[in-house]
């Protein structure tokens, strides 16, 4: 039984019309949806003479998928549609998470151009501690560039996508509406909600490297009258890599329940527990040729684990709770509210391979451990509603906001261990018992950060095709910073002695400006301005706390849809200036650590991004993103004024298309092939052992069959022809590197009932 509500675009009576429908399905459609969400699918309406005689008929005539979304609200919280929203945003759906089987959000890369992951490699430690995406050339924020259901959270928490209905990527800075904010763009995951009826579904997957996976999605009414609702998505899975000895476990828990209090009132609440546990391979290290120059090692065995496996060991531990509150006026005003906790620990220990320096051929080996721990307290209240002026509809939105986070770090030392041949490693040297080998403590790091900000935005609709968007938003952020290091020798070169403490406050305004024109019911173009900041720890000459760095972009694009909004077409072009980072103040003498706003970059871009159907029953993603992002400023090191910044590819790209077969005795088959492309890169921006990262590039594939309404098979490969790709990492400081994942098969069972 399908239930749906189509919104068509009258052409006239008589006419035969396609449209986009919404439509809740208890089963999924040829392999590729969730079974327990909502499926996009085509329908033809055919309309009567007389179309008040309340005889319109509907007839499905196939099952389809659409990837394409047309709402988001991660850029504005006003549920704008994409096409009137004047800045860019990507929203990866359900669709297309259940036809491609990401198996981490880090891996919706593919999919959003101008982002791309930085720090993905088979069996490396990189896969937890924290988001590695990176967008426009600014790797996107731990503290706060990531949100669940639009609220903050944690990037070392990265939802499993059991919960996942969709992932809204926002590019550009976000500081009018999340407050501390970088500059590349914000990830916004948005769950699973609670169900009116009951439906429920499981699923197994079995894949590459023994990976196993299993699934739970249940949900519907807890009351007879259904006021009250649930949803429960869990997963259990275990894996292994290429490397002999790498793998990993996770298990991941989401209990969600909705109260409809009143027809106008509704609460919520979420629970998210995730724990996670690599044993990871760490990463491999650069050398230099017969001639001195630094390459990357390919004839290296991909299979050799670098390390101890029956000793290294990363565990991540994540409770998050999220509650909130929403109430509808009479009047068409809304009030919303919510709160929310999380606490994670994060533990870690390893013996990897590291060098300061490239190294002709022998590596050193270390030791280390550490142990993390992250509290973050958050509350948000919003109001806002549509108004009129001036005989036109508009609308306003205040909000508020509290978030707080405490970071408690102990740090331990490198213990050097000794040296060997990565093309031929021999770790039967080390002693684990040796009291030598543990990792002793050199220090810790406190700190406490509260942010408390008020903002408002206004939509005025000027004209029938113009709109302005405009807002601000004020943010006080009040930080306590505690760094205590102990001298524990030279085994790094940048270990030294020092204790620093800062408590202050930064207050910061930060201005939003955007402009839609609507040329046809097809084309709209966009203008906007937006900023964001990051504040500084660290004292200047005279005795102040040195400013907060800051990030201004102006972006500009337009936004197309075709065949009746089956096919989005978005292209921007943005320019963003980021100043003030701190460094070294020049005039530094023995013992001095007075610090200065003394680097600066610049980042330009164009981007282009096409979703949706282009045939009947062909759905495509395609993305390209050109980027330039340079050094301007660093009162430190002038000469490397004018390079290129990085791990920021001029070039990222990639082609997905799927085909369905939607009648005959093929009906319920699907097959798609993906092509991805990452341009060449520097691995660092300063002049010391600087060099070009080759580009690189994967191709993916997969097939999906609905055997029956109830059942349905997904098989997908990625990297299919087992593409040799390495690449540097940017969770490191110097000389690592690691390798792309090898071909990986991965079969996928789901039971709906």
């Amino acid at each position: 039984m399908a239930y749906f509500q189509a919104n068509t675009r009258w052409m006239g009576k008589s006419k035969l019309l396609t449209t986009t429908a919404a439509i809740s399905i208890v089963t999924g459609y040829g392999g590729q949806a969730s079974a327990m969400q909502p499926t996009d699918v085509t329908v033809e309406e055919e309309v009567a003479d007389d179309v008040t005689s309340g005889s319109d008929e509907i007839v499905v005539v196939g099952k389809k998928r659409f990837f394409r979304p047309t709402d988001g609200s991660s850029a504005t919280k006003f549920d704008l549609p994409i096409q009137d929203t004047p800045q860019s945003i990507t929203v990866i759906t359900d669709d297309l998470i259940n036809t491609t089987q990401p198996d981490d959000i880090l891996k919706i890369d593919k999919y959003v151009a101008g982002v791309y992951n930085s720090n993905d490699g088979t069996g490396h430690f990189a896969n937890l501690g924290g988001s590695s995406l990176v967008a426009r050339g600014f790797r996107i924020s731990g503290d706060n560039g990531s949100k669940i259901n639009g609220f903050s959270t944690l990037s070392v928490f990265r939802p499993d996508f059991s919960s996942i209905e969709r992932v809204e990527v926002v590019k550009g800075p976000t500081a009018i509406i999340y407050g501390v904010n970088n500059y590349g763009g914000t990830i916004n995951t948005v769950t699973k909600k609670p169900l009116s009826e009951f439906r429920h579904a499981l699923s197994a997957t079995y894949g590459s490297y023994d990976f196993k996976r299993v699934e739970i999605d249940s949900g519907g009414p807890l009351t007879t009258n259904g006021d009250l609702k649930y949803r429960l998505t869990g997963a259990w899975q275990d894996r292994g890599f290429i490397q002999d000895g790498a793998e990993s476990e996770k298990i991941a828990v989401m209990p969600a329940v909705e109260w409809e209090i009143s027809p106008s009132t509704s609460a919520n609440v979420i629970m998210f527990y995730q724990n996670e546990v690599l044993i990871p391979n760490r990463s491999y290290t650069l050398i230099q040729n017969s001639e001195g120059e630094i390459v990357l090692p390919y004839e290296l065995d991909r299979n050799v684990f670098l390390g101890l496996p029956d000793y290294n060991r990363d565990e991540i531990d994540h409770l998050q709770f999220l509650g909130g509150f929403t109430h509808e006026f009479a009047s068409g005003l809304k009030l919303e509210a919510q709160a929310g906790y999380s606490n994670t620990e994060s533990d870690a220990q390893a013996v990897y391979t590291y060098n300061y320096f490239p190294a002709t051929l022998y590596t050193g080996v270390y030791n280390r451990s550490h142990d993390k721990a992250i509290e973050t307290y958050d509350a948000e209240l919003r109001f806002g509603g549509d108004f009129e002026l001036f005989g036109r509809n508009h609308k306003f939105l205040i909000n508020s906001e509290y978030r707080k986070i405490q970071r408690d770090d102990p740090r331990h030392a490198y213990v050097y261990l000794g040296a060997v041949d990565q093309f031929n490693p021999d770790f039967s040297f080390i002693d684990t018992s040796d009291p030598g080998f543990e990792s002793p403590l050199a220090g810790f790091t406190k700190e406490e950060r509260e942010n408390f900000a008020i903002g408002g935005q206004l939509l005025l609709n000027l004209t029938d095709r113009l709109s302005v968007l405009i807002g601000g938003r004020g943010t006080r952020s009040q930080i306590v910073y505690r760094d205590v290091r102990d001298l524990v020798g030279t085994i790094d070169p940048e270990f030294g002695t020092f204790d620093v403490s800062a408590d202050f406050t930064v207050t910061k305004f930060t201005p939003r400006v955007g402009l839609v024109y609507e040329f046809s019911d097809e084309v709209n173009g966009y203008l906007s301005y937006t900023e964001g900041f990051i504040p500084q720890t660290g004292t200047t000459r005279d005795g102040g706390v040195i400013d907060p760095e800051t990030g201004q972009q102006f972006e500009g694009g337009f936004k197309f849809e075709f065949f009746e909004g089956a096919l989005g077409i978005n292209t921007a072009a943005y320019y963003i200036e980021r100043k003030g980072v701190g460094a070294p103040d020049p005039l530094n003498g023995p013992g001095d650590d007075f610090k200065v706003g003394g680097r600066e970059q610049r980042n330009y871009g164009f981007e282009f991004e096409a979703l949706g159907e282009i045939f009947e029953g062909v759905n495509i993603v395609a993305t390209y993103s050109y980027q330039n992002a340079k050094i301007t400023h660093d009162i430190e090191y002038p000469d490397i004024v004018g390079n290129e910044v990085a791990h920021v590819p001029r070039h990222l790209g990639s082609a997905f298309v799927q085909y369905q077969f939607l009648e005959g005795v093929l009906q319920g088959l699907s097959a798609n092939i993906g092509f991805n492309y990452y341009g060449s890169y520097y691995h660092r921006s300063d002049n010391a052992f600087r060099f070009l990262v080759p580009d690189r590039h994967t191709f993916d594939a997969g097939v999906a069959y609905e055997i029956t309404e109830n059942v349905n098979l997904n098989v997908t490969v990625t990297n299919f022809t087992d593409e040799l790709n390495i690449f540097t990492s940017t969770g490191v400081r110097y000389s690592e590197f690691v390798f792309e994942d090898p071909r990986t098969v991965k079969a996928r069972l789901q039971v709906a009932f």
